[in-house]
């Protein structure tokens, strides 16, 4: 009885497969079904399963691309591809590219595991859970078994979730539309990097600001560390940390400043009560009130009366 992946469990056999008589591919064991655990265990099991190396396993068996997934630049001509890619020895640097190649589960887990250890580090908030969960999931998995388009977007999902959530893009890599999916294809090389080619690092003009947050606020990469778009008092490496509006000077509307609140009270600028008294921040400055301490206060203003809560 055919296992189906959890996320796209669409069945399509249209992808072109040159010199092969495989036209689908059943999702092995080790993607299909549900592997969100909690754990946040890791294992470089996958490491020799290094991309450009899938026809050392299977000779000469190679994929032309199903429609939903675009090979990007990563049609065996040389292409730009991430740092991380090279730091984490994604890539076999022996091995002449091979992205009309079906790819393994192997390849497509070890691409995985090391873009999480990418986000883990580069990203606030990190990889996240679910993208954890999976990693941890594949111990003792099936790593020589082809991958086929349904796993490949299983896998990468939990990537842009994150990627979404913090504004580096807002779609996913493949089509909305389902006319042109095609689930259960093989997938090949040059689809899995096209997947996972984004670069939360990158700072192509080199002023201390990743490219792709500059994008998101400012439109373009012409901002500077040192700047203070919004004028705050908070420079924008700092709004980058804050995870503040960089275009906004009181992100939280809580009456102070983003830079005010950092740098002067300790508050968040991003919660407009910050010791959940029911007094904004603001409010609490204006009356010489400490906004990160919570305290009782005649907010009538009848009494005059602050009543702060005691110290256990």
């Amino acid at each position: 009885m055919p296992r189906t992946a959890t996320f796209f469990s669409r069945r399509f056999a249209g992808a072109r497969i040159a010199a092969a008589v495989l036209s689908v591919m059943l999702p092995s064991a080790c993607i299909a079904g549900t592997m969100y655990t909690d754990s946040l265990t890791v294992t470089n099991t996958f490491a020799q399963k290094a991309l450009d190396a899938t026809n050392r396993f299977y000779g000469p068996l190679t994929v032309a691309p199903a429609a939903d997934i675009g090979m990007g630049p990563f049609t065996n001509a040389s292409a730009a591809m991430p740092a991380w890619w090279t730091n984490r020895a994604v890539l076999d640097p022996t091995a002449a590219p091979s992205d009309y190649g079906a790819i393994l589960i192997g390849q497509l887990c070890w691409m995985a595991t090391n873009a999480a250890d990418e986000l883990e580090e580069n990203l606030r908030g990190g990889a996240g859970t679910s993208a954890w969960a999976m990693v941890a999931g594949w111990e003792g998995s099936q790593p020589y078994c082809f991958a086929n388009i349904g796993q490949l977007k299983e896998t990468a999902k939990p990537f842009y979730d994150r990627l979404i959530a913090v504004g580096y893009t807002n779609a996913y890599p493949w089509t909305s539309g389902t006319a042109d999916d095609a689930d259960y294809a093989l997938a090949n090389i040059g689809q899995l990097k096209n997947m996972f080619s984004w670069d939360v690092t990158a700072d192509g003009d080199m002023d201390g600001l990743r490219d792709w947050w500059e994008i998101r606020w400012f439109g373009s990469t012409n901002e500077t560390a040192e700047g203070d778009y919004d004028s705050d008092e908070l420079n924008n490496s700092d709004e980058y940390v804050h995870e503040t509006c960089p275009t906004n000077s009181d992100t939280d509307a809580d009456g102070l400043s983003d830079g005010v609140e950092v740098n002067t009270y300790g508050s968040d600028p991003l919660e407009s009560d910050t010791d959940g008294d029911g007094l904004d921040d603001g409010i609490e400055a204006a009356r010489l009130l400490d906004p990160t301490r919570f305290n009782v206060d005649d907010t009538a203003n009848i009494l005059r009366l602050k009543v702060f809560a005691p110290i256990d």
